[in-house]
């Protein structure tokens, strides 16, 4: 199973262009949020994660914190699943780009966090970053293509033990991970999928074989998952169970 998920309320709306873009999450409501996503997890006995990764903006790593705490499960921090790196989420309107703490600042707020870790997919400053690591400024396209890279990294990490694994992370890359898991990354127009809304989650499933481990192309991010739930909202308190509260798609996320 792959648990996609994104935050709730913020203690700061973030607006596009101006920012604030590291805001935590509400420490009320947002918490409240984190925990009803957490509880909806846990439920669901059988297909609870071993693992939760998150990008190490604070309203992620402290949403994924509460989901690990609450599992019992260990918390990763991996820049693959990092916010879409484009000025309008990023950059203010002075011209000052947010970057998230370092791990190690991260630690010093949740302990918990496992930093013996290295990102499978980390942000690559370079002026030729290589074809799916995480460079500002990245078109929609790459986007997908970062996403389906680290998806692909993280499934043969977790491929022996066939883990479940959460992920939580933005409205951009959690749409564009699952438009990629069903297979249809670069063309958002065919999908059923809508906007993503806070709080939402999605999982994926997929059966697991007897060579499963010895099998590469079941472990790559289209291959073979099938999409439980997209963007479920029932488990949130309040206003935001109906799932209309900060939905959010891709600008190329062309709805019939």
């Amino acid at each position: 199973y792959i648990w996609l998920v994104r935050y709730g309320l913020t203690e700061h709306q973030l607006v596009e262009g101006t920012g604030p873009y590291d805001s935590d999450i509400h420490p009320e409501t947002g918490v409240e949020h984190a925990n009803a996503i957490a509880n909806a997890i846990a439920k669901v006995a059988n297909a609870r994660p071993a693992f939760v990764y998150s990008d190490p903006f604070l309203r992620c790593t402290h949403t994924a914190n509460i989901i690990a705490r609450t599992l019992n499960c260990t918390h990763r921090i991996e820049e693959g699943v990092t916010e879409w790196l484009v000025p309008s989420l990023l950059v203010n309107q002075d011209g000052v780009r947010t970057d998230p703490r370092s791990v190690a600042e991260l630690k010093q707020l949740f302990s918990s966090i496992d930093d013996s870790y290295t990102s499978l997919n980390p942000v690559d400053e370079s002026d030729n970053p290589p074809k799916g690591a995480p460079h500002f400024e990245e078109t929609e396209q790459a986007l997908y293509d970062r996403v389906s890279l680290t998806l692909d990294r993280l499934f043969e990490h977790h491929k022996k033990e066939n883990d479940s694994i959460c992920i939580v992370s933005h409205a951009p890359c959690l749409q564009a991970m699952a438009l990629t898991m069903e297979g249809k990354a670069g063309d958002p127009s065919s999908t059923s999928f809508g906007p993503w809304s806070l709080g939402g989650i999605t999982r994926f499933s997929r059966p697991i074989d007897d060579d499963d481990t010895n099998n590469d192309t079941n472990n790559r991010a289209s291959e073979r998952w099938t999409c439980d739930f997209y963007s479920a909202t029932e488990h949130m308190p309040g206003e935001y169970k109906a799932g209309v509260k900060g939905a959010w798609s891709l600008p190329s996320f062309v709805r019939k």
